[in-house]
């Protein structure tokens, strides 16, 4: 029980998935590394260490680019959302109104305060990916000129 409630006060580190879905746990207690393949669709996984067996959580975030928090408000409809997050892959929104199914195909409008109409081609067509308790995650499909809109939109990520 003793053990149980020191796992709880760690704080919990991120595993960012890699190409060939390739995750790298590190032992915190001997610092063993091991290339593992992420099982799919899991969100958190308990790893023991090879090494001393120490067994450590961890959080999995598949998505493969840098998110950056984003305060704005976008319409889905006639429904307003609060974009929560964007990267270079996709964005995820709130909308505990909506009620839409992954794999849904939407066409979006970003606010233009963040993005200039030259770079992207609106309206936006987003796959919604995933969906938990009112929060939406979804990928871009068309980012019109492709390489001028992952430029901007990269060079907006790292700003801080």
């Amino acid at each position: 029980m003793r053990k149980e409630r020191e796992m709880i006060n760690k704080e919990v580190t991120v595993l960012h998935v890699e190409d060939e879905d390739k995750i790298y746990p590190s032992c915190p207690n001997c610092k063993f590394i091991k290339e593992s393949v992420a099982p799919p669709d899991v969100h958190r996984i308990r790893w023991r260490c090879p090494s001393c067996k120490e067994k450590t959580p961890f959080k999995v975030n598949w998505r493969k680019g840098h998110r950056k928090e984003y305060g704005e408000k976008m319409n889905i409809g006639t429904t307003q959302v609060s974009i929560l997050d964007l990267s270079l892959d996709g964005l995820s929104f709130k909308g505990e109104k909506l009620n839409i199914l992954p794999k849904t195909k939407i066409n979006i409008e970003l606010p233009l305060n963040m993005v200039r109409k030259d770079v992207f081609y609106q309206p936006i067509e987003i796959e919604v990916v995933s969906r938990r308790n009112g929060r939406y995650g979804a990928r871009f499909l068309n980012l019109g000129n492709e390489s001028k809109a992952r430029k901007r939109i990269g060079a907006w990520l790292m700003v801080a």
